[in-house]
């Protein structure tokens, strides 16, 4: 029988339940380091902590949430590209951690390589790291991390901006303090000092 959930967020992901872009996670553990890392050498995806068997929402602690973000944010070399959000569903939290397809690949956990193989994740043999260094470099000449000359951080959108700098904070990558600078560089849509194609096409209200 299919289960029914009250949050919009947790009804869309939970459909079609767990998957190559899906991963849940009753609790948090280091493996969850590991998932998030072979998502962002990969096409992206999400983890839902506090999602147990079946698909049940089991909840997750506001320590366990806390230790989760902070692994995340500091755990993963280069810095892991992710947002996160605090979902409610019948009085428990989960947390959606959101992974972006890498720009600076490859990822690193626990000093180990990870890459998925279906809904395996796995330890990066050498030709995957090969593949991995590659594919950055092709990233690198696309249009999308070419730097934009006719953009400045000053026509960027301040509301956007401060969105991603509030995320940043909350996941201690930044402390509240931070320009529209440095969250640019956190977002990795910087390139010779001048915002990229891709920069200026995400930061646009």
């Amino acid at each position: 029988m299919k289960m029914k959930y009250s949050n919009p967020i947790l009804e869309y992901l939970l459909k079609d339940g767990e998957n190559e872009t899906l991963c849940l996670c009753a609790s948090y553990s280091e493996n969850v380091l590991k998932v998030a890392c072979a998502m962002a050498n990969g096409r992206g995806g999400n983890i839902l902590l506090g999602v147990g068997d079946g698909s049940s929402i089991v909840g997750i602690t506001e320590e366990k949430i806390k230790c989760a973000i902070a692994n995340l944010s500091h755990q993963i070399v280069p810095t892991l590209p992710f947002t996160f959000n605090v979902l409610d569903e019948a009085g428990k939290k989960v947390l959606l951690v959101s992974v972006w397809m890498g720009s600076q690949k490859p990822y690193t956990a626990l000093k180990d390589f990870y890459v998925q193989e279906g809904n395996v994740v796995r330890k990066a043999n050498l030709n995957q790291v090969d593949a991995l260094f590659e594919e950055r470099a092709q990233m690198e000449s696309s249009w999308e991390r070419k730097p934009n000359r006719q953009t400045d951080i000053s026509s960027l959108s301040k509301s956007v901006l401060e969105r991603f700098r509030l995320k940043f904070v909350d996941a201690e990558k930044c402390t509240s303090a931070a320009g529209e600078e440095e969250i640019c560089k956190l977002l990795n849509f910087i390139v010779d000092d001048s915002i990229t194609n891709a920069g200026t096409v995400v930061l646009h209200e």
